[in-house]
C-alpha cells in the first residue's frame, strides 16, 4: 500500500489518483497489495527499473497536476517575552491577500492585561517584525486598565481593524485601532464611540465584541452592554475604513424588545449591503431564544422588526455566516446555527445543532430548523416517510430536508414523532463558508451514556446547490472520556475554509487528568466531502508533564491555512495572575504553524 512513500498527503493523493485509473498501462494500482520482494526483483538480463515506486508516484502526481507539495512547516513562537513567564493567550488570526498572517492576543506582563499584535509575512516564512502593543499603557496597579478579548478583521487587502474591551475603574470601554498598510503602522488606540453617548461603555464585561469588514471600506462592530438593568445588543458602523463611526442613540439598541436580557451577539455581512446581527434573548422566560435583525444598506439603518429563528428553547451557542452569490440570479444568503438544549425521553440533557437559512437577504427562511448533528444512535422506531429511499435524503413537513441512515436522525420537524432516547451533549459549534457557497459546521459531542464515552469532533456540510445538510462525519479519533476532565477538555473546535479547501482544528487531551493536551487538525481538499486523518500540530518535546495546548484559531487563504494557539510547555505556576473571563491558568505562549496540508 505504497509503503515506500512516507508522506501521508502524497500517499493519500496518489492512492486516490491511481484508484481512479486502475487499468491505465504502466501505472501501479495502489488498491492492490505490493508484490513480494522476489517478485519485484528483475529477471537476469532484464533492464533495471528506472525509478522506485515512490518516485513514480511523485512523478505521477506532477504529471496529473497535483498540488505542489511543501515540506513540513515549523512552529513559530509569536509573543517575544521570556518563554513561560507572562500569560500570552486566546489568540485570533486573519490572513490578507499578500499571504501575510496577522495575529492578536491578550497578554499579562504586569501590572495589567494588554492587547498585542504581530504580522507574519509569507505565512511565517518571511522576516517577521517584532510584536506591537495595541492597547494603551497600563494604569498604576490597582486602578484597572485591563485590555482583553481582542477581535480582528480585514478587508482582505491591507486594511486591518481590531477592537477589544478595556476595564477602567467602574467602567468597561470598547476600544479600537486600525492599520491601513497591512499592520506596518497602527493608529493610537481610542474608544469606539464617544463616552458622552453612553455607547461602548458598560459597568461589567459582557463578552467579546464582534467585528467584520468588507473590501468597500465598511467596518461593522456589534457588542452586548448593560443599560443599567440588563444587557442589550448595540452596533456601530464606519463607511470610510474606520475614519469615522456612526453614533446611534443609547435608547436604540439593535434588539427591538428590551424586556429581557440579550447576549452573545453574532455579526455577519455579505459585503453587498446586507448586514445581520443574531443574538440569544431571554425576553420570554424561561426560554433563551435566537433572534435576528438585518440591514440592507450597510448598517446605516435597520429594517423593521426582528425574527425569532428557533422554536422556544434554551439555546446555548450561536454562529452566523453570510455571503452573496456572484452569478445571476444574485442571492443574498445568510445561515444561522445554534446549540439547542432540550430533554430526552429519559429526562437527561439532549443538545443538538440546529440551523436555518435564508436565500433572500433574511426576508424568508426555511420553515423549520434543520438538525445538523446526528445524535440518535438508538434507531428503534425510526423509518423514512413513505416513498423515501432508505438511507437517503427526504423532505420533512414544512420543507426542511435532512438525512436518514445509520445513526442519523431526520431533520426538521420530524424529530417530535420519533423516539428521543439519547442523552447527548453537543457543544463548541463553529461555522465557515468555503468560497463556493457551502457552509461547514464543526462541533464536539459526548454521546449516551456520557460516562465512559469519548468526546469527539464532527463535521457536517450544507451543500450550496442542493441546499441540504448531509450526514455528519467524525473528524477526531479517541478523545477524552467524559467526565474525566469535563466538557471544556475537548474544546474550541474551529473551522476555516477557502476556495474549496476546508480546515478543522481542536484541542484534545488524553484523559489522564493532568498531562499533555494537544492541538489537532485535519483538512479536506474537496469541499468537505472527505478528510485527512487528524494530526497533532504541536511540535513540543515528547514526554510526561503538564503541557496544555489550547484555544486554536484558524485563517484560510486558498490552499493554505494559518493556525495559532496558546501553549503552556514552558509555563511555571502563575495561578496568582488576575484571570479575566476565558483566560487559561498558568503562563502560556502563543504559537503559529501553517498546516502542512499540500
Amino acid at each position: 500500500m505504497l509503503r515506500m512513500c512516507c508522506i501521508p498527503v502524497v500517499r493519500d493523493a496518489a492512492r486516490r489518483l491511481l484508484r481512479a485509473l486502475p487499468d491505465r498501462p504502466g501505472l501501479l494500482c495502489l488498491s492492490h497489495p505490493l508484490p513480494t520482494r522476489a517478485a519485484r526483483r528483475p529477471a537476469p538480463g532484464s533492464p533495471r527499473p528506472p525509478a522506485t515506486r515512490a518516485a513514480r508516484c511523485l512523478l505521477l502526481l506532477v504529471a496529473l497536476g497535483a498540488p505542489t507539495l511543501r515540506a513540513q512547516t515549523p512552529e513559530l513562537r509569536v509573543d517575544s517575552d521570556a518563554p513561560g513567564v507572562a500569560s500570552s493567550c486566546l489568540p485570533q488570526t486573519v490572513t490578507t491577500a499578500d499571504g501575510t498572517v496577522h495575529v492578536v492576543w491578550q497578554d499579562y506582563r504586569g501590572p495589567a492585561w494588554a492587547v498585542y499584535y504581530r504580522r507574519l509575512p509569507a505565512f511565517g516564512a518571511g522576516a517577521s517584525p517584532p510584536e506591537v502593543r495595541l492597547s494603551m499603557p497600563p494604569l498604576p496597579p490597582g486602578q484597572g486598565g485591563n485590555a482583553i478579548a481582542p477581535r480582528i478583521a480585514t478587508d482582505g487587502n491591507l486594511a486591518l481593524y481590531v477592537v477589544w474591551h478595556t476595564s477602567m475603574p467602574d467602567v468597561e470601554l470598547l476600544m479600537k485601532t486600525r492599520s491601513l498598510d497591512g499592520g506596518l503602522t497602527w493608529a493610537p488606540a481610542s474608544p469606539l464611540l464617544d463616552q458622552i453617548t453612553g455607547l461602548g461603555v458598560s459597568s461589567e464585561y459582557a463578552g467579546p465584541p464582534e467585528i467584520a469588514a468588507d473590501a468597500s471600506g465598511h467596518v461593522h462592530v456589534a457588542w452586548a452592554q448593560s443599560n443599567g438593568v440588563r444587557d442589550q445588543i448595540f452596533y456601530a458602523v464606519s463607511l470610510n475604513r474606520g475614519t469615522t463611526w456612526s453614533v446611534p442613540p443609547i435608547t436604540q439598541p439593535v434588539n427591538v424588545d428590551t424586556s429581557g436580557h440579550s447576549e452573545s451577539p453574532r455579526l455577519a455581512t455579505d459585503g453587498a449591503g446586507f448586514v445581520y446581527i443574531a443574538w440569544l434573548d431571554h425576553r420570554e422566560p424561561p426560554y433563551r431564544d435566537v433572534w435576528l435583525r438585518r440591514s440592507a444598506n450597510f448598517g446605516l439603518s435597520w429594517l423593521p422588526g426582528e425574527k425569532r429563528l428557533n422554536g422556544h428553547g434554551s439555546e446555548i451557542e450561536l454562529e452566523l455566516v453570510a455571503h452573496v452569490t456572484s452569478a445571476a440570479p444574485i442571492e443574498h444568503r445568510v445561515h444561522a446555527a445554534w446549540i439547542d438544549l432540550s430533554q430526552s425521553d429519559l429526562g437527561g440533557p439532549l443538545t443538538e445543532v440546529r440551523a436555518r437559512s435564508s436565500y433572500d437577504g433574511g426576508l424568508t427562511w426555511n420553515t423549520l430548523p434543520a438538525t445538523v448533528s446526528d445524535e440518535q444512535p438508538d434507531t428503534e422506531g425510526q423509518h423514512a416517510p413513505a416513498g423515501s429511499p432508505a438511507g437517503g435524503l427526504f423532505t420533512a413537513p414544512g420543507g426542511s430536508v435532512g438525512p436518514l441512515g445509520s445513526g442519523g436522525p431526520p431533520q426538521g420537524g420530524l424529530r417530535g414523532v420519533l423516539p428521543r432516547h439519547v442523552v447527548a451533549v453537543t457543544f463548541n459549534l463553529d461555522l465557515a463558508l468555503d468560497g463556493k457557497g457551502n457552509v461547514h459546521a464543526v462541533y464536539s459531542r459526548v454521546d449516551a451514556p456520557l460516562v465512559g464515552r469519548p468526546t469527539r469532533v464532527y463535521h457536517n456540510r450544507l451543500d450550496s446547490e442542493t441546499r441540504l445538510w448531509g450526514h455528519e462525519q467524525p473528524l477526531s479519533r479517541g478523545g477524552v472520556l467524559y467526565p474525566t476532565r469535563g466538557l471544556p477538555t475537548l474544546a474550541r473546535a474551529r473551522v476555516a475554509a477557502s476556495a474549496g479547501f476546508v480546515y478543522a482544528s481542536w484541542m484534545q487531551c488524553d484523559g489522564d487528568g493532568d498531562t499533555r493536551d494537544e492541538v489537532l487538525a485535519c483538512w479536506s481538499t474537496d469541499n468537505g466531502l472527505s478528510w485527512s486523518a487528524p494530526s497533532v500540530v504541536t511540535l513540543k518535546p515528547a514526554g510526561p508533564g503538564t503541557s496544555t495546548s489550547a484555544h486554536p484559531a484558524l485563517a484560510a487563504l486558498g490552499n493554505r491555512c494559518a493556525l495559532v494557539w496558546d501553549d503552556r510547555r514552558e509555563s511555571t505556576d502563575h495561578s496568582q495572575l488576575p484571570l479575566p473571563p476565558g483566560a487559561p491558568i498558568g503562563a502560556p505562549d502563543v504559537f503559529f504553524r501553517e498546516l502542512p496540508t499540500h
